[in-house]
Formats: structure tokens, sequence, C-alpha cells
């Protein structure tokens, strides 16, 4: 239920961090959206790769970490001529601006997809830094909620 606490504590520090990054206007919410995705479809994927290499070996068995039943993550670069990616980039942008209480015509330019395009080319994104010592359950047993 609550996964030992570890679940709570995590949701709990995840709303902190959200509490720390208020936005004020719609070009941040799209700032944080755009990296959101960086996070989300690129970042991962590369942690992933990084920790478990496409030639690894599982420990126990010595065949391939990725498998027919495992498959290795892609990496999913930006595209803002991409419908999926902009429309990803709208709505987690407007979730936030409502989050935020900002102006409903502020929000209302997140309709515009030239609007959105133009405020990407200003948005610094985030770099990829691997992690070393980051701690990733193999065992999907240990993952799932009970």
């Amino acid at each position: 239920m609550f996964n030992g606490g570890g679940g709570l504590i995590k949701r709990a520090k995840d709303a902190v961090k959200l509490i720390k990054k208020k936005i004020e206007s719609v070009n941040q919410a799209i700032e944080w959206s755009r990296n959101e995705f960086e996070r989300m479809y690129k970042n991962k994927a590369l942690q992933l790769l990084h920790s478990f290499p496409l030639d690894s070996k599982e420990e126990e068995t010595g065949k391939g970490f990725w498998n027919e039943n495992k498959k290795a993550p892609k990496i999913i670069e930006f595209d803002e001529r991409n419908n999926d990616h902009l429309n990803f980039v709208r709505v987690m942008a407007i979730l936030y601006s409502r989050v935020w209480n900002l102006k409903q015509e502020e929000i209302n330019e997140l309709y515009n997809d030239d609007f959105i395009i133009n405020t990407l080319k200003h948005v610094k994104v985030i770099t990829f830094k691997p992690l070393n010592n980051k701690k990733i359950e193999t065992d999907e047993s240990k993952t799932k909620e009970n």
C-alpha cells in the first residue's frame, strides 16, 4: 500500500521540488515542460543504457540483459515539428500554468503553435549527466505494489 513508506516519501519529495519551481509566466511553463520531456523520454533512457549497456549480461544467467522480454529503451530526441512532442509541451505547460494560477489570457497563448515554437527557441534544455552509482531495481517483483 505505502510501499514500505518509500513511495509516500518520494511523492512528498517530488511535491516539494514542484513547489520550489514556482512559475510566473507561460514561458517558464514551456521551459519546464520541455525539460520534463527531456528527462522522461531521453535522459531516463540514457541513464538506463549507461547503467546497462547494450552488451551487458545478467549476473545470474550470463545472458544478455536486453532481450526479447526486456527491450532496450529508445532515445527520443525532441522535435518541435512532431505534433506529439509539441502537444506534450502544450498540455504540460497548460497544467503547470493552472497549478500556479496564471491568468487565463496567458494560458490561452499555449494554444498557439507558433508561440510555443518561438518560446522553445530560447529554452535552456538540461544536459544529461550519467550517474555512475544510481541504483536501478531490476527485480520486477520488488517494484510492483502489493
